[in-house]
């Protein structure tokens, strides 16, 4: 049985408990998730965001033994057509050989097939950012933002982790200014000017498991 939380007001600092820097990289410390009503104890957890220099957002996250990566690209596409004034979030989970021997190399199995829907359904529900703010242009050009989840260690709780792994990548994630030039109608990026994403909600995951006698 899985729950999701979803709550207005930010949760993703109540899980840092003790911040450091190491390396010019921001990392966590966490042994709770706060709620509404209260902590509730988890095991100790660990996270540290920037860690993909290449990418455009990015986190790392350890949960007990289970650890994921996240990396986000942006790019520039045209929105689609059936919701014009919208841009696109694309989850995408990748559990490798390397994280467990239960997993083979070829094609995305069925459990990371689940998990990536799993974390589209999560994006979509929560409504944790306005896909509307990532139109540029209406019909013409809008942000797509391609979230890349790599397993590093299964131990379980995966979903969890990459909740956790993804919130904290898509509040590490800068995009630069985009405007359509009008005589030549094509895009001018600024790099010199970035802007976070605006994070409306913050999706919390929480597993558990329950033994008949």
């Amino acid at each position: 049985m899985r729950r999701t939380r979803s709550a207005a007001e930010p949760r993703i600092e109540n899980i840092a408990s003790a911040p450091h820097w190491s390396g010019g990289r921001e990392s966590h410390v966490f042994t709770s998730l706060q709620f509404s009503r209260g902590a509730s104890k988890h095991h100790g957890g660990w996270f540290q965001v920037s860690s993909i220099s290449t990418a455009d957002g990015s986190a790392l996250v350890k949960i007990g033994n289970t650890t994921v990566i996240c990396g986000i690209k942006a790019e520039l596409t045209t929105p689609p057509s059936d919701a014009p004034n919208k841009g696109y979030i694309v989850p995408n989970v990748d559990l490798p050989p390397l994280c467990s021997s239960r997993f083979r190399p070829g094609p995305p199995g069925e459990q990371a097939q689940a998990a990536s829907q799993f974390i589209a359904d999560v994006i979509e529900s929560s409504h944790l950012i306005n896909i509307e703010e990532l139109c540029i242009e209406k019909a013409k050009l809008c942000w797509v933002l391609y979230c890349d989840i790599m397993c590093l260690d299964y131990d379980g709780n995966l979903l969890d982790a990459c909740i956790v792994v993804l919130l904290a990548a898509l509040k590490n994630a800068q995009l630069p200014e985009v405007a359509i030039n009008k005589e030549t109608d094509l895009a001018e990026v600024d790099i010199q000017k970035k802007r976070p994403l605006k994070i409306n909600r913050h999706p919390v995951g929480s597993s558990f498991a329950v033994f008949d006698e």
